[in-house]
């Protein structure tokens, strides 16, 4: 008896943490629902969703541009290498490989200075990012209702369409104007 009163205890806490996390839950979406209902703090999130959108990749950027910086340097080094052998028959550019090779190393390192520049931020880019789970659930309804609004602009659009061609057709007595509709 003791063994299910203790199984019937443990289930109940058990139940109560996920009631108690739905709560917590339903508050945060409430709370970010909030936000976008007042204009003021609408724009807000949309300023911040926006900060967020052109953020959230900077780091890959970031990377990509070493890597790039990496690859000219790497070509120039090979450019360099084979320019030390003679050429053979039927390869082009080659008198210009030192030409080529200095010209990538430039290009890495003005990569490198601009990704000294742009890492210099980091900290105040990483704090651009930070948004509590009601800003969170306030940016994603924003992006929604702006997506939503955008779909239904284009339908409305696609059925002013349809609606001209079919005033165009009627006022015409015939397909797109064109006389009869096409035979199939």
């Amino acid at each position: 008896m003791n063994w299910m009163k203790n199984v019937a205890e443990q289930a109940s806490a058990a139940a109560q943490v996920g009631l108690d996390k739905v709560k917590e839950r339903a508050d945060t979406a409430a709370a970010g629902k909030k936000l976008i209902d007042n204009e003021a703090s609408k724009s807000i999130m949309v300023a911040k969703k926006t900060a967020h959108k052109a953020t959230s990749r900077r780091g890959e950027i970031l990377a990509s541009l070493n890597v790039a910086a990496t690859f000219y340097d790497d070509a120039a080094a090979g450019l360099r290498k084979a320019k030390q052998a003679p050429c053979p028959d039927g390869v082009t550019g080659y008198d210009d490989f030192e030409k080529h090779a200095k010209l990538y190393e430039e290009q890495a390192q003005a990569m490198r200075q601009a990704l000294a520049l742009l890492q210099r931020d980091n900290e105040a880019f990483n704090d651009a990012l930070r948004t509590s789970a009601a800003e969170k659930d306030a940016m994603t309804l924003v992006a929604v209702k702006g997506e939503a609004d955008r779909v239904k602009d284009e339908l409305s659009h696609g059925m002013e369409g349809i609606r001209r061609m079919t005033v165009s057709s009627s006022a015409t007595g015939g397909y797109g104007g064109q006389g009869s509709a096409p035979s199939a």
